[in-house]
């Protein structure tokens, strides 16, 4: 589903059918792009592991996958690639810079860790989408509304998300995803708008 923001009228639509979509039908896409970087991921750490390729194409294979979750999950949160600025651009290039010294640092301790460690921490990467998508959204949305609040979804969330949900402040006030709670990029909560 290729979804965009409709600034007029506060909500997404679905760019095909120009049919709106629910919060929650957006917070599943993400969740699907998610899922869908995991099993990719997942692939390629099994492959890595079985030696059917080398470290390298699995390094460079996986840079491939974090650039494409986190260009899409921010241009989600954007409001569709149509509306991303040179600004977005540069964010995301910085995103998906750090997650590729971290996948550089990774690679090279792969020789001593198990295969199902390489596949667990290969399918970590994907928390950087959620984190993308929402940070870009609370950028973009702070252009329209003035307070945001943040919405637990995980089974256990952290003490820094619980202490801080569903309070209403200032959206520039309002802690990043990602960046400040206890779980950082394992985060899982949505943001909602007003």
């Amino acid at each position: 589903m290729s979804i965009v923001f409709d600034k007029p009228a506060r909500r997404y639509r679905d760019e095909k059918t120009g049919k709106f979509v629910t919060r929650k039908s957006v917070r599943e896409t993400i969740n699907r792009t998610g899922d869908g970087f995991r099993q990719k991921a997942g692939k390629l750490a099994t492959r890595l592991s079985d030696g059917k390729i080398s470290k390298v194409k699995w390094e460079r294979e996986m840079r491939q996958l974090i650039k494409e979750n986190i260009i899409g999950t921010a241009s989600i949160g954007k409001g569709g690639r149509k509306q991303i600025t040179f600004a977005d651009w540069g964010k995301a290039g910085s995103a998906i810079k750090k997650e590729y010294q971290y996948l550089a640092n990774f690679a090279k301790q792969t020789d001593r860790l198990s295969p199902l460690q390489i596949i667990a921490r290969s399918r970590q990467y994907a928390n950087a989408g959620h984190v993308a998508f929402s940070q870009t959204l609370m950028k973009s949305q702070s252009e329209i509304y003035t307070e945001a609040k943040r919405s637990l979804h995980a089974s256990e969330s952290c003490s820094g998300c619980s202490s801080i949900a569903g309070e209403w402040m200032p959206v520039d006030e309002l802690p990043k995803i990602g960046d400040v709670s206890p779980c950082l990029s394992r985060c899982r909560c949505s943001i909602e708008f007003r």
